[in-house]
């Protein structure tokens, strides 16, 4: 069986990581996905997009991914995934857009008369070589910082 044959996890659908790119096309029932990866135009304001979706939206489902990476060139393991970069914020300046979007939808979903109701995160951990997928390793998270910013 070839690697994009594999079935996801609890019966979700596609290939890993791309498993939120089939259900999205294969919309039903008047329930419309909002994807950004199709949704938000090159050039436009991200922000202003990722709102308007996020507004218009019931439920959030962030894809969470955090893991470890050897950079081959360099022989140096690098943090990687959405939750990756989260790691060196607390010793710079730069403003996260992963975080920058959990924070608008926790915001959102905070908020009394706003659509957003619930937040799913689904948590994505690498393939094995067999192709199946490693526990997703909650002890790494407190390799997070406890604030995102020095600022």
């Amino acid at each position: 069986m070839s690697m994009d044959q594999r079935p996801l996890p609890f019966g979700a659908r596609g290939t890993w990581p791309r498993c939120a790119e089939r259900p999205f096309r294969e919309v039903q029932n008047g329930v419309k996905g909002f994807l950004d990866k199709f949704c938000l135009v090159d050039g436009k304001d991200w922000e202003a997009g990722f709102v308007l979706g996020l507004v218009h939206s019931l439920l959030f489902v962030p894809m969470l991914s955090f893991y470890e990476e050897l950079d081959e060139t360099t022989q140096v393991k690098r943090f990687t995934g959405s939750l990756g970069g989260l790691v060196e914020l607390g010793h710079s300046d730069r403003v996260d857009n992963v975080l920058l979007e959990y924070i608008i939808a926790i915001e959102l979903c905070r908020k009394e008369g706003t659509h957003v109701q619930s937040i799913f995160p689904i948590l994505l951990s690498p393939r094995r070589d067999d192709g199946t997928f490693s526990e997703f390793l909650w002890s790494s998270l407190q390799l997070l910082p406890e604030k995102p910013s020095h600022l």
